[in-house]
């Protein structure tokens, strides 16, 4: 059954102020803000044993979204079928999760 958003009477969780809007609106959004500006970030081990973060731009998550949506129905997925996505929090995760929804699927 479903369910209708929850929103406070006024304030940044009033539908006013925060109206909802799908994935897809959001992602847009985010990208039209400044496409060259850093998204997701992630500690990697360097060759001198150190951490150092990498950085994606919204640009740079938005190529691999398309890029992972296309090779998830290339290899099978159809609308409304579940992607299963198991691992740590990393932009691996986050792209893999935008794609499955991109490509009409669930993840």
């Amino acid at each position: 059954e479903r369910c209708d958003i929850r929103f406070t009477k006024k304030g940044i969780g009033s539908k006013k102020e925060t109206p909802p809007m799908t994935i897809f609106e959001l992602f847009n959004k985010a990208l039209g803000m400044n496409i060259n500006s850093n998204m997701v970030g992630k500690e990697y081990l360097n060759n001198d044993g150190k951490y150092e973060w990498k950085y994606m731009t919204r640009k740079q998550v938005y190529d691999a979204v398309l890029i992972c949506s296309a090779a998830f129905v290339h290899y099978g997925l159809n609308q409304f079928e579940s992607v299963c996505i198991m691992g740590f929090n990393s932009p691996q995760w986050f792209i893999a999760n935008l794609a499955a929804i991109y490509s009409g699927g669930i993840s």
